[in-house]
């Protein structure tokens, strides 16, 4: 058997003294080869001995190996097809009550004082908005703020949405204080069946980052909510997000977080996410309070150490399919058909650089945006760097996982110096553990 070259967006572990794996970042296939098979591998090149050739057909086909010299026009085609489906669903992030909140988190970057609200008399507005989209699909995510302090409005305008053609389930980012486990079911009947949530910590933590605008805590009557929605006999999708800082990632902190969520364990309907708390105001201009900002040092080690903990006690981890899929990293704001609606009447394409002028793109009011600045946020294939393609994260990001950080090229951190290559493949295949042994579970 020949030489062959492995492509950059595969990742070769080593797993065992007889083992390695390779996981086609691509296509989201793995597979685990004995070394018995491998004559050589090195520099990115592999020959086998005695491997069967149905095997060697599949790595082939599954693009984790190739003869020769690459096509040129290799990546150029795999972009175009991501960006086909990247932009064959439209996004509609909603702001019901634009930035206004009953909460005052101490690393917001919003200004809570822009308290506009939608009306009734703005459905239809809004409608003529999603039916001017160019695709078939489309979705609804609600943001804040709090949308919830506005209620009534989602009520009515997800019964108006059940009647559109292309219509796909709407989500939410809310911070759950207001989200009994009746309102989230009367919510779900509407369609609304995906949500964010954040619950930063333990109870000490998380009412300090996290307290109401009167200064009170907010932790147990979002735990009381959890349970109750816990106990709902119904299909729903809630990422449970954790910001970390000093306050709360000591392995002692971490601990009485878990033991705190424990009545979550096992029910897939909910998955955890974890991120450093960050300094999410620079984007408009502003800075955030150095002592809630997580240190930069150790960011790497705790996130790690919060995943680990998760995935050990059968936690799904909610960036997962970031990582998995094609077009994963790829942020809303960089796909053509994705636009912000704000109550006070703009079009936006991203919701962290609220205060900046190259974020507005038009007007609901006459339905339409200035085309010329959407591009300036759009993913493209002639965007695509060069220096991007032998990246092993290419495919899910395509160099463009945050446009607002692209627009100033030197200032842009890829992906992938984010993470780490050998952790994220093992915690891709815990999390493929979890759900195959869950989907074995409830056939029994």
């Amino acid at each position: 058997m020949g030489t062959y070259h492995i492509f950059d967006q595969v990742s070769v572990q080593d797993v065992s003294d007889d083992a390695c794996y390779l996981y086609n970042f691509l296509n989201d296939f793995g597979i685990e080869i004995r070394k018995k098979y491998i004559d050589r591998l090195e520099n990115r090149e592999i020959s086998f001995r005695n491997l069967k050739q149905e095997w060697l057909d599949f790595l082939i086909s599954r693009k984790f190996i190739y003869e020769g010299s690459l096509d040129q026009d290799y990546y150029s085609r795999q972009a175009a097809s991501i960006e086909q489906k990247l932009n064959s669903t439209a996004r509609f992030t909603l702001l019901p009550v634009q930035y206004a909140c009953n909460f005052s988190c101490r690393y917001c970057y919003e200004n809570h004082e822009l308290k506009q609200r939608y009306g009734m008399d703005q459905i239809d507005e809004i409608l003529r908005v999603i039916g001017n989209r160019e695709c078939r699909w489309f979705s609804v995510e609600y943001f804040g703020g709090e949308p919830l302090l506005n209620v009534r409005w989602i009520r009515a305008f997800q019964e108006k949405l059940k009647d559109q053609e292309g219509f796909l389930p709407s989500s939410m980012t809310t911070n759950a204080y207001l989200l009994t486990g009746g309102l989230f079911s009367s919510l779900a009947d509407l369609k609304i069946l995906s949500y964010q949530i954040t619950l930063d910590g333990t109870r000490e933590s998380h009412d300090w980052l996290r307290p109401l605008a009167s200064g009170a805590g907010t932790w147990d009557t979002i735990l009381n909510n959890l349970k109750e929605i816990r106990r709902l006999d119904r299909q729903f999708r809630i990422s449970l997000r954790v910001n970390f800082n000093s306050s709360n990632s000591s392995d002692e902190k971490m601990e009485e977080f878990f033991e705190s969520i424990k009545f979550l364990e096992n029910d897939q309907r909910f998955r955890l996410l974890f991120r450093p708390v960050g300094d999410y105001s620079s984007a408009n201009g502003r800075s955030s309070d150095p002592d809630v900002l997580a240190q930069a040092g150790s960011l790497q080690e705790v996130q790690q150490s919060f995943e680990s903990k998760a995935l050990e006690r059968g936690y799904v981890l909610a960036d997962i399919s970031m990582f998995t899929s094609a077009g994963g990293a790829v942020c809303y704001a960089a796909k053509k058909n994705s636009r912000v609606i704000g109550a006070d009447g703009r079009l936006m394409k991203c919701t962290l650089a609220v205060d900046r002028e190259i974020n507005s793109i038009g007007s609901y009011k006459d339905a339409s945006a200035d085309e010329q600045k959407n591009r300036l946020w759009t993913f493209s294939k002639d965007k695509v760097r060069e220096g991007c393609k032998s990246c092993v994260l290419f495919f899910q990001c395509l160099g463009i996982s945050c446009p607002l950080k692209a627009m100033k090229p030197d200032s842009y951190r890829c992906l992938r110096y984010r993470i780490d290559e050998s952790f994220l493949v093992q915690k891709i295949r815990k999390c493929k553990e979890i759900l195959r042994t869950a989907r074995l579970n409830s056939d029994k």
